[in-house]
């Protein structure tokens, strides 16, 4: 399957953005753990900015492994429609480029639009890789590194 990010197996340059990214997102490796520390809200071109460095993030990863991602979220998860769906996207691709096996989020309470966007964070990512939401950074990252360690298990 096409999922737009991806030509045979070689990441294509996203489209011109019809929009300024809105968002921001810096990564951070931990061991077989991609932890992101992102504020938004968020819409598509500020996830197709994001195309790089997963890529060359995912590929780091995957020399070792299978690997999840944990994103911290501050201010607003809100995302647009067309975000979604790069997410969604962007899931298919790490998971069969890269090995990418689940996606965590945290979010606290006071994270503008979580209540509203948790049913769609899990519909967006069904059937691709497991997502789970946490309140905190430990729980998020216990959660990542058992996913991990269940994938390297199924080896």
């Amino acid at each position: 399957m096409r999922c737009g990010f991806c030509h045979t197996g070689d990441v294509k340059a996203p489209d011109p953005p019809k929009f300024p990214g809105h968002g921001a997102s810096r990564f951070e490796r931990r061991g077989q753990i991609l932890l992101l520390f992102s504020e938004g809200p968020f819409n598509a071109e500020h996830i197709q900015s994001l195309v790089p460095q997963f890529q060359s993030l995912g590929a780091a990863l995957a020399q070792d492994g299978p690997w999840a991602s944990v994103n911290v979220v501050t201010r607003s998860i809100i995302s647009t429609p067309d975000a979604i769906d790069m997410l969604r996207k962007s899931a298919l691709w790490t998971r069969d480029a890269y090995h990418r096996v689940a996606a965590g989020y945290v979010a606290g309470p006071d994270v503008e639009g979580r209540a509203i966007m948790l049913p769609i964070l899990y519909r967006c990512y069904a059937e691709v890789i497991p997502v789970e939401v946490f309140h905190a950074l430990d729980d998020g990252m216990a959660w990542a590194k058992a996913q991990v360690e269940a994938a390297m298990r199924g080896r």
